[in-house]
């Protein structure tokens, strides 16, 4: 509001209904908080934990998280100020798909290593059986004719078990694969902080930050060039690839 003489100007940048948008947002954004604490929602599936550990969060699924608050935010601010309703741009639409990818690509590297594991346990705990009934052969007296053969057979089901047991270290579902906090979960995989982990959360933060700033400053969803998108791109290539051949965080 301003005044000119005895005139006075008054100015409304929002409709009188801006305070339903800004109910659901806050409701919105309560709800995913208590859910993202409570539940799997932005978690890496698995096996249920031991009693007081929670599932590590996935970085993909928080990407997604992301870019929805961040494109719902701004496109209710634009169409209330503006009265523009069909803000959408082909970048947003690249970005989240982007996104959605990524997360996708994610489940289903998961999925096929929690399949790993299963089979795995169930190959392990065979052999188990297996290396016992052999020893007890072995220990029998007298010794049984074809000890030469059961020896043999106890040598490789030995060298079967430690390899199984290697391979199946690891892989999601086991004792230490529980949440270590937020940014260690999303940062970190076995071996500590990888770089691409780091480098798809930097790029992700960026453009977020870019995207913000355009969208107050211009009243409008970016326009992200071709390049940009393409490096976004790369970054959760280079993280799907990883992933493929690290052990799930």
């Amino acid at each position: 509001m301003s005044y000119a003489g005895d005139r006075t100007i008054r100015a409304q940048v929002f409709p009188s209904y801006a305070w339903i948008s800004a109910v659901f947002m806050a409701a919105l954004l309560v709800i995913f908080g208590v859910l993202a604490k409570k539940s799997n929602i932005i978690r890496d599936p698995g096996p249920t934990p031991p009693q007081g550990k929670e599932l590590p969060y996935s970085l993909a699924r928080a990407q997604m998280a992301w870019w929805l608050f961040l494109i719902l935010g701004a496109y209710h601010y634009i169409g209330l100020v503006t009265g523009d309703w069909d803000s959408l741009t082909s970048s947003v639409l690249i970005l989240a798909g982007i996104s959605a990818a990524t997360g996708l690509g994610a489940v289903v590297i998961d999925g096929g290593k929690r399949d790993q594991r299963a089979a795995l346990e169930g190959e392990r705990d065979t052999l188990i059986a297996d290396i016992a009934k052999l020893e007890t052969a072995l220990a029998a007296q007298p010794a049984p004719p074809d000890l030469d053969n059961l020896k043999t057979q106890l040598t490789s089901k030995q060298s079967r078990l430690l390899d199984v047991l290697a391979a199946w270290k690891g892989l999601p579902g086991g004792a230490s694969w529980t949440s270590n906090g937020f940014l260690r979960d999303i940062l970190r995989d076995d071996t500590g902080v990888s770089f691409h982990r780091f480098q798809l959360a930097t790029w992700t933060g960026v453009l977020g930050f870019v995207f913000v700033i355009s969208v107050i400053k211009d009243l409008a969803m970016p326009e992200f060039s071709t390049t940009l998108l393409g490096l976004m791109g790369i970054s959760s290539g280079t993280y799907i690839g990883f992933k493929i051949s690290d052990p799930p965080k």
